[in-house]
């Protein structure tokens, strides 16, 4: 990726979506939609983790790298 990601929420649409680095800094936090665009032109290349939360506390976690 080097500009837009588009995360498909699917089951955790209407919650939230957390952006972090791999030292584990929240870089940003974002309330879902169905299909959410994530702006990241101005990270720096390297490898992120997007992360999903519903308020039931469950979550998944991918990775991925900014080109």
């Amino acid at each position: 990726a080097t500009s837009y990601i588009q995360v498909d929420a699917g089951a955790f649409a209407g919650e939230r979506l957390q952006l972090f680095d791999l030292q584990g800094n929240l870089l940003s936090t974002k309330d879902m939609t169905f299909e959410t665009t994530l702006d990241i032109s101005t990270l720096p290349c390297g490898t992120y983790v997007i992360q999903l939360i519903n308020t039931q506390g469950d979550y998944i976690a991918q990775p991925f790298i900014k080109q």
